[in-house]
């Protein structure tokens, strides 16, 4: 039986192994689980909690420990039924957050439909690249959905040398300031008396049309 876990990977495809091993980089305690023993070995050298399972069933999901994690996400793509089935076990097992990637907005659809968040990693991808190219102030964005998004940028230089509270972002565009990476270290505490400085760059989130006008500043 495995030891807890905040996360449990079920599917080690190209997007399942490139999450396990971004999360074990942070540090995260990850439960990987795949039916196929050789795509395991890709990941056996960076945690012990890696499981073959024959069947996905509520039994097996719980003996590898998906069960006492805090986020299940299925990275199974093409074999809808098995992707369905995960997702079904993991809710009923009362997974606090279940995540799963879909390939076509049926399958999507009957994802969302047994209570399971949705993703299609390859479209997010394409949309984030499409929207940093399209707007060169954009180093990084997420959509969180409702029309609420999260974006890296780079500083406007009218902003230089202004204060947190000078530049009134919330007042002024209803955005808010989660934190400043300078120099590639993020500062997480923003106080009003925190002074921007040349090359910042802000991490903000708000609506699509609050963020959208703040770029246009």
């Amino acid at each position: 039986m495995s030891k807890n876990a905040k996360y449990g990977i079920i599917g080690l495809g190209r997007f399942g192994l490139a999450l396990a091993k971004s999360l074990i980089d942070t540090g995260e305690d990850v439960i990987v689980i795949d039916v196929d023993e050789e795509r395991l070995g890709l990941i056996s050298d960076f945690t012990d909690n890696v499981y073959v399972i024959h069947q996905i069933t509520k039994d097996s999901l719980i003996e590898a420990g998906i069960d006492r994690c805090e986020v299940a996400i299925i990275g199974i793509g093409k074999n809808i039924e098995a992707s369905l089935l995960a997702s079904l076990h993991c809710i009923e097992l009362k997974v606090p957050r279940v995540i799963a990637k879909a390939n076509s907005e049926e399958h999507a659809q009957i994802l969302r439909m047994i209570g399971a968040e949705v993703i299609f990693p390859e479209v997010d991808t394409a949309h984030r690249i499409a929207r940093t190219l399209k707007d060169r102030m954009i180093v990084d964005f997420f959509s969180v959905g409702s029309g609420y998004s999260i974006i890296q940028v780079a500083l406007p230089a009218r902003l230089v040398g202004q204060t947190v509270v000078e530049s009134n972002l919330r007042r002024k565009y209803g955005i808010n300031i989660i934190a400043v990476n300078r120099n590639d270290k993020i500062i997480a505490d923003i106080t009003p008396d925190l002074v921007f400085e040349k090359d910042d760059e802000l991490i903000l989130v708000g609506s699509d049309s609050s963020l959208n006008s703040f770029m246009k500043m």
